[in-house]
């Protein structure tokens, strides 16, 4: 009765569209968000594959700082609208739902970790919006799995310009490139999965896992998105 009750003055609506529905995201956008598979997409950069193997030539023949990356959906108009009620809309509800939809797809995988840890925001970026979205995102995705949650053990040295308003990869590099810094801590040695919201050109991730690379046993790469490039 009280369900009942509350949904009637408070009806559930889909986080994307805005229509009453009975659960957080409609069945009809839920149709629309393409989900990344390892046979379809590489697992590093998310490029569509020729043929069936885990990673495109490209980054076959790069070496990367990560063991793996992996990525829920592709970054398209529904999930990209989940995303945007996060990071600019300040909906911190999102977080959990995004966290839900993960969990489902990739428990196993993030119950091999140790410790997860967020993308970390610069003290202005926190500032601006009163939180960082990785965080909370990784916060709820460790509540769900039991692993364990870990803030401070990457953390960003300095301001940068926002990467969603750089485009070009290499310039994203050079914006992002040496502004996180590892702290002293009882983890060194762990397994550690690094959780962020959206993967685009992957710097800011590659800049995480270089100055994680020689503390720690293995690194994982975990998004609620990803953009195709």
């Amino acid at each position: 009765m009280l369900k009942e009750a509350l949904n009637f003055f408070f009806p559930i609506v889909c986080v994307i569209c805005k229509t009453e529905c009975n659960s957080s995201i409609c069945t009809s956008c839920y149709r629309t968000m393409i989900q990344i598979t390892s046979e379809t997409f590489c697992i590093v950069c998310a490029k569509k594959l020729r043929f069936k193997d885990l990673r495109c030539i490209e980054c076959s023949s790069i070496f990367h700082y990560f063991h793996d990356s992996k990525s829920l959906f592709l970054y398209e108009k529904a999930t990209r609208e989940i995303v945007k009620q996060l990071k600019f809309y300040r909906n911190t509800y999102v977080a959990k739902i995004m966290a839900v939809l993960i969990v489902k797809k990739f428990r196993q995988y993030i119950e091999n970790y140790d410790i997860i840890i967020p993308v970390p925001s610069s003290k202005q970026q926190i500032f601006k919006r009163s939180f960082n979205p990785a965080s909370l995102l990784a916060m709820h995705i460790s509540k769900k799995c039991n692993v364990k949650y870990v803030c401070n053990f990457l953390t960003k040295k300095h301001h940068t310009r926002s990467q969603h308003t750089i485009k070009n990869k290499e310039t994203r590099l050079q914006n992002i490139r040496g502004s996180f810094a590892v702290r002293k801590s009882p983890f060194f040695g762990s397994k550690v999965l690094i959780i962020d919201d959206v993967i685009t050109t992957g710097a800011t991730i590659h800049e995480c896992a270089k100055s994680l690379y020689n503390h720690v046993s293995s690194i994982g790469i975990l998004s609620f998105a990803r953009v195709l490039l």
